[in-house]
């Protein structure tokens, strides 16, 4: 269970070594995110804290079944400067509507 005191410690592993290269965690998240929900997250800041958030979920620290807010900050344009790590082969194609 997430407490007040949990919440604000800084989880480690999410962020990897060095600030603005995603590790595979974050790459997955942000796949995962945009395949499920159609929600693009960055992999500066987004994408680290929803591969977090999912491993908080898997590990149990926050019930499966929770409601959980995610704040969304809207940083899309950090992919730009990663596009390199995704191709057609592993992210759905979008179409405009």
């Amino acid at each position: 269970m997430v407490t007040r005191e949990s919440a604000r410690r800084r989880p480690e592993g999410w962020a990897g070594e060095h600030y603005g290269i995603p590790v595979q965690s974050t790459i997955d998240a942000i796949t995962l995110t945009d395949r499920l929900e159609g929600i693009i997250v960055d992999p500066v800041y987004e994408g680290k804290s929803m591969a977090g958030l999912m491993d908080l979920v898997r590990s149990g620290e926050i019930d499966a079944k929770s409601k959980v807010l995610y704040a969304h900050l809207g940083r899309q344009p950090a992919l730009d400067a990663n596009s390199t790590i995704f191709d057609a082969t592993t992210t759905p194609a979008r179409t405009t509507i």
